[in-house]
């Protein structure tokens, strides 16, 4: 996280992220009554005023407390989260504790209407954080540290301080993706301090984890740190899916507390995981049967613990990443930060389910002939980034006007290659049924020397500049220019891709303007407007051959623009954040059928819009909450529907979802909380078969926690998943003949170690 200064603008009551928080104020106390006590007893020993010690004014900076974070881990956000006129949201490492969270995937249940709703395309790519957000695939658009972080791959916590949602276009601050959002996380770093804490979890469904944060300080400027991680845990309500990780994280510090800074850290990541293929979408509410076999819709559904997979499936992946952050205060006002980081993600897995051909000759009253034959999936593929990211942050003044701005330079290298698989035997040798699946029999895949190798590199400049004028206007813009040379080339006989060797470069400008009006010290209302531009191949560094796919490499990028209205208060002493926005994003140049010609053309329009609400803090000292609940209409505004049920709505958003937590504090070192989410019903791809569901039903999910502090040293926790055992879908495919269902009722019992 950057190093802060100072905040000089700030107004009367709202301290470095958060105000001065009661705490820090007695920690201020604390630090002077010494000096008022020596002050005392010389005067009444003399009342010379010589001999009165005046000792040097001590400035007591902090964050709010609990689950309220101010401070984004970017420089480029000069201004906490209650002062910058976009919506945003941190999960920070308490609430993700308290939660007993271990992924991105769950982190994010606390950001309502935002997750991972689809399972891919074809139905079992589901290996992966798949995030949607406001109505957008949002799965390119996750960085850790402001870099962007390549790979289909599920994301531990184990080495994350905060998780930052931002939503809505946000090109200007991330680059060449970004339509309607981004995730941010932000990783550990070591402190002065001496601080060790162990983690152990035993869970039911056989859960077993454990994770170490170790940290050290070596003198007065230098720490270490060492985070570790290790888990081999069964997913509950599941047969056979298995989780097997570790990871290790060391970093070391120079120069903290004083005006030259350096951060070196290392991620390790391996996973071993037995992947989840999905199940049959058979018998869920909505289901349609096809009309030729109408039959089919009185079919039971599949119990939702089967598994149609086999031992021989693998989710093989490991990840490296090294980074260097050098800060460097050149004076009071101007601070320049350096970040250069290279990372390699490898991602090899088969992945096998069933296939999605029902045959007509079934008998409805013998469900041990229902045999399907089998579909497998292979990947072999890695991604690498190297990025050198240089800035500075500077305050000055002009006239009656304070500016904060922050400028710099960006420099990344991104590539992908891709190794195409053969499977042996074929899949068609182990058929299973679709009631009572077997997992005998098992393949091998083979690399068949076709594949395909991408290759991304970009040069961006960025200003942003925050504008105090007066006391109570605050101005925000921002702009950023991205120069992308981008290359494809394809071996494969995918039809998708038809051997594409490609060269593209192009510039892409995204920019911000802000305003935001100080009511009091405590609140503000504000607005803001923002563009993004996503070119062909963003996510992946994979482009199409396929007219019908955006990309394909001679389209133009996607575009959005998002106006932002809304208001933020910091109430109860500064302890408690409330924030309300409306909101409407416009997306165009989405690829789309001209009804005249047939041809594939950029003409498709869509438009989500809505509400956002959101309270996080503490109400008394004891007491901590966060919720949210937002309410969209994502609709297409040109062009054809993509919903199942044939309107005009997007798929995997959903149009009301609400999430809250709350724990409170007893004298006796108790803490309970609990928690619930809900996630309105969503519409799914129109492209799928008759035979699939219609939409995803709404849900709610209910969790709770009890923790008890034995002593300062030891904690006891239990945590307790989705308490109702209800039944949902959690992901579904884009064809829509598989599903993941949600996670079922489970426990976890914790044993906390402290020093």
């Amino acid at each position: 996280m950057a190093h802060i200064k100072n905040r000089k603008h700030e107004p009367a009551g709202v301290g470095l992220a958060s105000g001065v928080s009661l705490g820090a104020a007695l920690m201020a106390g604390v630090a002077t009554w010494p000096a008022h006590a020596q002050n005392t007893a010389s005067q009444a020993q003399t009342p010379d005023e010589e001999s009165v010690v005046t000792l040097p004014s001590v400035t007591v900076t902090g964050e709010a407390p609990g689950y309220l974070r101010e401070q984004l881990g970017s420089t480029k956000f000069t201004t906490p989260v209650s002062r910058t006129p976009k919506t945003l949201q941190i999960i920070n490492q308490e609430l993700m504790e308290d939660q007993k969270t271990t992924n991105l995937t769950e982190a994010l249940r606390n950001t309502p209407g935002v997750g991972a709703f689809s399972m891919g395309e074809t139905g079992s790519s589901s290996t992966g954080d798949a995030v949607y957000m406001r109505g957008v695939d949002a799965s390119g658009s996750i960085f850790v540290d402001g870099v962007r972080d390549a790979g289909s791959i599920n994301r531990d916590t184990f080495n994350i301080e905060q998780v930052e949602v931002v939503k809505g276009a946000d090109g200007s601050m991330f680059g060449r993706t970004a339509l309607n959002g981004t995730i941010n996380m932000v990783t550990k770093k070591a402190r002065l301090e001496d601080r060790g804490e162990v983690d152990l979890q035993l869970g039911t469904h056989n859960q077993k984890r454990a994770t170490a944060d170790l940290n050290h300080q070596l003198g007065d400027s230098t720490a270490i740190r060492l985070n570790v991680m290790g888990e081999n845990s069964h997913v509950p309500g599941r047969d056979k899916v298995k989780n097997k990780k570790w990871g290790i994280a060391p970093a070391i510090s120079f120069g903290l507390g004083t005006d030259t800074r350096f951060h070196l850290d290392f991620l390790h990541v391996d996973q071993r995981n037995q992947p989840d293929g999905g199940l049959p979408t058979l018998g869920l509410p909505g289901y349609h049967a096809d009309p030729d076999h109408p039959e089919f819709a009185h079919a039971p559904r599949p119990d939702s613990t089967n598994y149609y997979g086999t031992y021989s499936d693998y989710d093989d992946v490991r990840k490296d990443q090294l980074t260097a952050t050098f800060e460097k205060d050149i004076n009071d006002n101007i601070t320049f930060h350096n970040v250069t980081r290279w990372a390699r993600t490898h991602q090899k897995y088969v992945l096998s389910s069933f296939s999605s051909d029902w045959d007509p000759s079934w008998d409805m009253n013998d469900f041990s002939q229902w045999q399907a034959s089998r579909a497998v999936n292979t990947k072999d593929q890695e991604n690498r980034i190297f990025t050198n990211q240089a800035g500075f942050v500077h305050e000055l003044e002009t006239g009656p006007v304070a500016h904060t701005l922050s400028y710099g330079v960006e420099f990344s290298q991104e590539r992908v290659r891709s190794h195409n698989m053969d499977v042996e035997p074929d899949a068609s040798n182990f058929p299973l049924n679709i009631y009572h699946p077997s997992h005998r029999g098992g393949y091998e895949a083979v690399g068949n020397g076709t594949g395909a190798t991408g290759r991304t590199t970009t040069v961006a400049g960025y200003l942003f500049d925050t504008m105090e004028v007066g006391d109570r206007w605050q101005l925000n813009g921002g702009v950023r220019l991205d120069h992308y040379r981008a290359r494809f080339d394809s071996t494969e006989s995918n039809p998708r891709l038809e051997g594409i060797n490609s060269k593209q470069s192009k510039n892409l400008v995204s920019w911000q303007l802000g305003a935001l009006y100080k009511i009091n010290d405590y609140g503000n209302v504000y607005a803001q407007y923002a563009v993004a531009q996503q070119p062909p191949g963003n996510d992946g560094l994979m482009l199409s051959g396929k007219a019908k796919y955006a990309d394909r490499p001679e389209y133009d990028p996607q575009r959005s623009k998002t106006i932002e209205l809304g208001t933020k208060w910091k109430v109860l002493d500064n302890n408690l954040l409330l924030s309300a926005a409306i909101f409407r994003t416009d997306i165009d140049n989405q690829v789309e059928v001209d009804d005249v010609s047939g041809d594939f053309v950029q003409s498709g329009e869509k438009r989500v819009q809505g509400l956002d609400l959101a309270a996080t803090g503490r109400i008394t000292p004891r007491w901590d909450v966060t919720l949210g609940y937002t309410r969209l209409s994502a609709k297409v505004r040109k062009g054809a529907g993509v919903a199942k049920d044939g309107s005009k709505s997007l798929i995997y958003t959903p149009r009301d979802a609400f999430t809250g937590w709350t724990t409170y504090r007893f004298d006796n070192g108790l803490t309970l909380g609990g928690g619930a989410r809900y996630v309105g019903a969503m519409q799914r791809d129109a492209k799928g078969t008759p035979a699939t569901p219609e939409r995803i039903d709404s849900y709610w999910v209910v969790d709770a926690m009890a923790k008890y502090a034995v002593n300062d040293h030891v904690d006891v926790q239990l945590n307790g998943y989705n308490l109702t055992n209800k039944k949902y879908v959690a992901a579904i495919n884009k064809k829509g003949h598989r599903y993941i269902p949600g996670v079922g009722r489970s426990a976890m019992l914790s044993l906390r170690l402290k020093y």
